[in-house]
């Protein structure tokens, strides 16, 4: 989904940038990189949130007491908590990796907070500044009328500026609104678009039980289930070669995330294209029929091969 690059809240990559420019940088006991890779070893949504509770390094932000406590509640099932709580890591790991450690100077900090990673998307902004404004508003007063200024009608003047002043700040505040209306619909989305490759309920099936559902979904006419299928086998013959491990809660983009950083991936395979195929197939409808299932077959064929001759 192509979603995932930008994976969260709008203001997550800012908070997790604020925790780390507020502390001296995070210990090598105990850092937002050693966590992600802890999470890529968890088996269950549960042992995910456990990591995550217990990592000092995460389980004191804001954001993850939040979700953690949502989860306590019950209002958040433990899905869609864990998928959040992979990516809050994953972006701090990333904003480790930037400095490898180094100590952080004031000119660092500030090409931080200027980076993409912690652009701000614009509501936060809005926000402040009508804040601001609601603070100067709030002091400003008509002056009493001056006997000696009347002629000049600069107590008139003053008080039509004042009550345009009302008026901007009355539509800012309808256009911060209208910002945090579509903020909550954005959001709602997000988390209908943030599913795992597998449903809960959906057994775990071997390559080999893969190419066979493929075959019969083709068969049935069901050709957007018989790519998905091929797909799940490429990402199982990852698994097998020892290049990612297959994680079933997670998105074909976090997947192909993992694949492209892991050390044992061929020099000669790009699974991106093939992603990207599966996106428009899958989340998008796009279907041109069995030519797409064939598309996928030969992408299959030819991943195993690369990955055996990378072996040898």
């Amino acid at each position: 989904m192509n979603w995932l690059p930008k994976y969260q809240k709008p203001w997550l990559p800012l908070l997790v940038g604020s925790a780390l420019l507020s502390a001296p940088l995070l210990s090598a006991a105990d850092t937002f990189s050693q966590l992600t890779r802890s999470l890529s070893k968890a088996k269950s949504d549960a042992e995910v949130i456990r990591l995550i509770r217990n990592s000092p390094v995460a389980s004191q932000q804001s954001d993850v007491v939040s979700m953690l406590k949502e989860v306590k509640d019950g209002t958040e099932t433990e899905a869609d908590a864990a998928q959040y709580l992979r990516t809050y890591a994953q972006l701090g790991a990333q904003s480790e990796q930037k400095f490898a450690g180094k100590p952080m100077s004031q000119a660092d900090a500030a090409a931080v907070k200027k980076s993409g990673l912690y652009a701000d998307p614009g509501f936060e902004r809005q926000r402040n500044w009508l804040a601001d404004a609601l603070r100067r508003l709030k002091n400003l007063k008509p002056e009493q009328e001056d006997p000696t200024a009347r002629a000049g009608g600069s107590g008139v003047f003053g008080a039509i500026f004042v009550y345009i002043a009302w008026a901007l700040l009355a539509a800012a505040a309808i256009g911060v609104i209208f910002l945090a209306v579509r903020h909550l619909s954005w959001k709602g989305s997000l988390k209908r678009k943030a599913k795992a490759l597998l449903e809960d309920t959906e057994p775990d099936r071997t390559v080999d039980e893969w190419l066979k559902l493929a075959d019969e979904e083709a068969a049935n006419g069901r050709f957007r289930e018989a790519v998905r299928a091929l797909y799940l086998a490429c990402l199982l013959r990852f698994d097998e070669f020892d290049v990612a491990r297959f994680i079933r809660t997670e998105t074909n983009w976090e997947h192909l995330a993992r694949i492209q950083a892991s050390p044992k991936l061929p020099a000669n395979v790009d699974f991106r294209t093939a992603t990207q195929k599966f996106d428009r197939v899958w989340y998008g409808y796009q279907v041109n029929g069995q030519e797409d299932v064939n598309t996928f077959r030969n992408w299959y064929t030819s991943l195993l091969s690369q990955l055996k001759e990378g072996r040898s």
